[in-house]
């Protein structure tokens, strides 16, 4: 091409500045945006040249002290006292939780204006947190998921059924239940009027018995009713219970033990509802349940089968027992019935004991971590 054909003309004030322009132009929108949706304040938070986020230190107090803590799903080590760092504009989630007990969880939402104070979410008797300027003290204390009642009668020596099921337990007596449900509770004796209590079961249990007071029924009355009952005896059909497991149990229908040291039995037993209790200290097995026996039918129950946990200490050869009951030494994998366990661990060299909750599942081994003891 010809030098001639080229244009040697100076490029124009628009064609030079044009991209700048552009540019300049979109920066003035978006901060436009940036200031009607933000503020002053979030744009320089944006920009990294103001930072007002909340830093403390998070102490937490929780009973049971053995219940684990989370924060963001980040399990705490204990003793919590923690220095926190909260961004305006997140939100962050405390929440303490233990296998025998109800969890209870708090919600933080630290809001993106500096002048108003957190929201707190979750707030109540058993969860709580304060902000001040030295520190951020949470407070849990957890609720039992079943507590023991005490039930005593007037006069003693009644059979008492809860929710029209019989305990087969005589007052005075303790029995567990469930937090928050309302229960019937009443107490039967022969040659008197059958007395009822209406219970809702509060979470920290009670700290004094249940007392049913029991009238003297006239005598003809009471003549009457037990010789009904007696005749009603007679007529009592039976039915058959039939009892499955991995492993040998035995197996009391009340206080009668109607099974003994075996895998798998047939038993006939009278009909009604009836308390059924299966045990083999060797598994760690007491199972407590109420059925209801059919006259001329089989009521099955099938156990599933037993899960282990593996179990191990520093230092090793501590003693491990549950509920007093002695299992054997660290290090140790131990067989026992599904269901969930507090383990106690004790050394020779060690004064104090330390304990943790086990959950096992049938067939699955459940492995601890290392439980620690005494240094010495």
């Amino acid at each position: 091409m010809n030098r001639l054909d080229v244009d040697w003309s100076e490029p124009t004030f628009w064609e030079k500045f044009r991209l700048p322009f552009f540019i300049l132009i979109v920066l003035i929108i978006m901060s436009s945006l940036g200031a009607v949706f933000l503020g002053a304040d979030g744009i320089l938070r944006m920009l990294g040249l103001r930072d007002d986020s909340i830093r403390s230190q998070l102490v937490v107090s929780i009973e049971p002290q053995d219940a684990s803590v989370k924060l963001d799903m980040v399990v705490l080590e204990k003793p919590i006292q923690i220095p926190v760092t909260w961004t305006r504009g997140s939100e962050h989630i405390l929440d303490a939780q233990h296998p025998a007990y109800l969890p209870e969880k708090l919600l933080i939402r630290i809001p993106a204006d500096p002048q108003k104070p957190p929201e707190i979410v979750g707030r109540s008797d058993q969860a709580d947190i304060v902000f001040s300027p030295e520190k951020i003290e949470a407070r849990f204390s957890l609720t039992p998921e079943f507590v023991k009642i005490k039930i005593k009668s007037k006069p003693s020596g009644a059979v008492i059924e809860i929710d029209g099921v019989s305990t087969n337990k005589t007052t005075p007596m303790e029995y567990e239940l469930k937090t928050g449900e309302t229960v019937k509770i009443k107490a039967v004796k022969d040659g008197y009027e059958t007395a009822t209590f209406e219970l809702n079961v509060p979470g920290k249990g009670l700290s004094d018995p249940v007392i049913l007071n029991l009238n003297k029924l006239p005598k003809e009355e009471s003549s009457q009713k037990n010789s009904k009952k007696t005749s009603s005896t007679k007529e009592e059909k039976k039915g058959k219970l039939d009892i499955r497991s991995s492993y040998p149990v035995d197996v009391y229908v009340g206080s009668k033990r109607v099974i003994q040291d075996k895998k798998s039995a047939s038993v006939q037993v009278s009909s009604g509802k009836q308390i059924v209790r299966i045990v083999n200290p060797d598994y760690l097995l007491n199972l407590e349940q109420s059925t209801t026996i059919k006259p001329g039918k089989t009521e099955s129950i099938i156990l599933d089968p037993p899960g282990k946990m593996a179990l191990s200490s520093d230092p090793p050869g501590a003693m491990v027992s549950v509920a007093n009951h002695e299992i054997g030494r660290t290090p140790g994998t131990y067989e026992v019935a599904p269901g969930l366990y507090k383990v106690e661990f004790r050394w020779s060299q060690c004064s104090d004991a330390q304990s943790i909750w086990v959950k096992v599942v049938s067939g699955q081994t459940r492995r601890i971590p290392v439980v620690k003891g005494c240094s010495r």
